[in-house]
């Protein structure tokens, strides 16, 4: 099966303005509480064992999702207006019917991206329905010595092997998330440079000190080091870099008013200490996670802290009812309070996030068309 590149481009960039218009829409129309924006973790199955793994997917024992089940859970989710998935495990590529699912959730009009951590090139060459997406993210921390020392040997290379065959075969926008460690904190200058040059944008998230270890060592950078980090960072983001982070979310990070072991705060105490710059966050409102046992978590940051409902035993409604109990109201987690920021219509994070990118998805598809 093959597939039409230049219509496709052209509809990455109307599925971006669609899925702006609905995020948009949430506040402006004051609509209920709803699965706008689903992370569905398909499997646990991980060929890598991450020190800092949010969801520990590589200790479980579980079968991964059926086919059968996930296409009525994606009609279910469609009912009830869900309109974009993030497909993620456990490592996604590892599930066996992968481009089945990708043509399903596109039959369905859902804008459909996927979280892995590209260690199999080959098999992402021999998935043809991987052109239907709107991204593919790969995790990768910073240069190869540092990555691989928490990610495993080899992921370094491997990554940058299956950036190629994205963007060669499938004409896909890539993205990096990198998590920032001790060993990659010094890294930024490499990291914006390649993302540029390779044509990729890049979103980050740090570990703060009590985070994780290897070994019994902390792997989260010194303040100071996170400091300079984020700094350099912002200017990147006024340099033009393909960047999807936003120089005001950054400083939210920087400006965190209670320890970084602290990932987030309850209502009370988020707006006695923020006041109005306090940016409610929306995951478990329009954001959620289900995970692979069929949980309902707020966000990832949540697995392991919060006490989820199963919607295989409760059923979807009163599963997703119990994410109303959430402990959290704002966190410190750059990728996820972006985008609560745009559905509470922060106009200085849409107008960064809009520029940046637009810009950026115009040009790869002039690019990409013309190869």
């Amino acid at each position: 099966m093959s597939y039409n590149h230049k219509k496709l481009a052209a509809r990455r960039y109307w599925n971006r303005v669609r899925t702006l218009a609905h995020m948009l829409s949430i506040k402006a129309l004051r609509k209920p509480r709803y699965p706008f924006y689903v992370n569905l973790v398909i499997n646990s199955r991980c060929n890598l064992k991450c020190a800092y793994c949010f969801g520990r997917y590589s200790n479980r024992q579980r079968p991964d999702w059926d086919l059968g089940e996930l296409k009525k859970l994606i009609d279910d989710l469609r009912r009830r207006g869900t309109r974009y998935i993030l497909v993620q495990g456990g490592e996604p590529l590892l599930y066996k019917e992968l481009g089945e699912l990708f043509r399903y959730i596109d039959s369905k009009g859902i804008v459909t991206a996927i979280v892995t951590n590209g260690q199999f090139p080959e098999r992402l060459r021999e998935i043809p329905e991987i052109a239907l997406l709107d991204n593919v993210c790969f995790s990768l921390d910073g240069a190869r010595e540092g990555n691989d020392r928490v990610r495993g040997q080899g992921t370094f290379d491997k990554v940058m092997e299956s950036i190629k065959v994205v963007q060669d075969t499938h004409k896909v926008p890539v993205r990096i998330n990198t998590t920032v460690t001790k060993y990659t904190v010094h890294d930024v200058d490499f990291m914006a440079e390649m993302v540029r040059e390779k044509n990729v944008e890049w979103g980050i998230n740090f570990l703060f000190k009590g985070d994780e270890t290897l070994e019994g060592e902390d792997l989260a950078p010194e303040d100071e080091d996170i400091i300079a980090y984020q700094n350099k960072f912002v200017e990147y983001i006024r340099r033009g870099y393909p960047i999807f982070s936003t120089t005001k979310i950054l400083r939210y990070t920087l400006d965190w008013p209670v320890p970084y072991t602290r990932k987030y705060l309850g209502k009370a105490e988020s707006l006695k200490l923020m006041g109005k710059r306090c940016i409610e966050c929306q995951y478990g409102n329009y954001e959620l996670v289900i995970d692979e046992d069929g949980c309902l978590y707020p966000c990832q940051g949540m697995q392991g802290q919060f006490d989820a409902k199963n919607l295989h035993e409760v059923g979807f409604d009163e599963a997703f009812k119990h994410l109303e109990t959430k402990p959290c109201y704002t966190c410190y987690l750059v990728s996820m309070i972006n985008t609560s920021a745009m559905i509470n219509w922060d106009l200085d994070v849409i107008a960064e996030t809009v520029r940046g990118t637009f810009r950026s998805r115009l040009w790869k598809s002039r690019k990409a068309v013309s190869r």
